[in-house]
């Protein structure tokens, strides 16, 4: 029987974890100019470390889905958005990852190569992961479709939203896993 470890991570820790582990990422990780940036660019130091769930605080978790789950591959939800204009497929707010996993290393060589943009979101955010997926052709990572992990995102969630109300009905589908509620909070950082 293994046993769970919970982390709630401060800024002190991701600092730490980075200097002390990644030392050769620690001037960029310093030098982006918004602090969403460092917290993006940790959390997948932080899986590549210890392995495990990542969950953005907006995210709840309504039913068990570990048998979803390979545990050699890293599992990484699809964007609500998938199929909308942005051409978003993934984000980054609920990542599963075993300890050690080669995916990111790519996207630490991604997290370099895109340290200059000034859009957090091709800088640390979802087009790193995407970019990342495009590259693992190995079938190392699983994507969690957003219709389970995410499915509070249909017409009358999204008008919802839109009216300022970010309350949800909780889902009554049974296999329903998990519900973004999408604060979308990072933008204040």
């Amino acid at each position: 029987v293994s046993q769970s470890r919970y982390y709630m991570w401060t800024d002190e820790d991701l600092d730490e974890l980075i200097k002390t582990k990644y030392a050769w990422f620690y001037p960029t990780y310093k030098g982006y100019d918004l602090k969403i940036k460092r917290i993006d660019a940790a959390r997948y130091f932080m899986l590549y470390e210890h392995g495990g769930i990542y969950a953005d605080m907006d995210f709840e978790c309504v039913n068990n889905f570990e048998h979803v789950l390979e545990q050699d591959k890293v599992s990484i939800a699809e964007s609500p958005w998938k199929n909308g204009p942005s051409g978003e497929t993934h984000q980054n707010a609920l990542m599963i990852s075993p300890k050690g996993h080669p995916f990111w290393e790519k996207v630490f060589e991604l997290l370099e190569k895109h340290k200059d943009n000034k859009d957090v979101l091709f800088t640390t955010g979802p087009r790193i992961i995407m970019e990342a997926l495009n590259s693992a052709t190995d079938g190392s990572v699983k994507s969690l479709p957003y219709e389970k992990f995410a499915p509070q995102h249909d017409k009358e969630f999204t008008s919802s939203y839109e009216a300022g109300r970010k309350t949800i009905a909780p889902p009554s589908d049974p296999s329903i896993f998990t519900r973004h509620h999408s604060t979308s909070v990072w933008n204040n950082y």
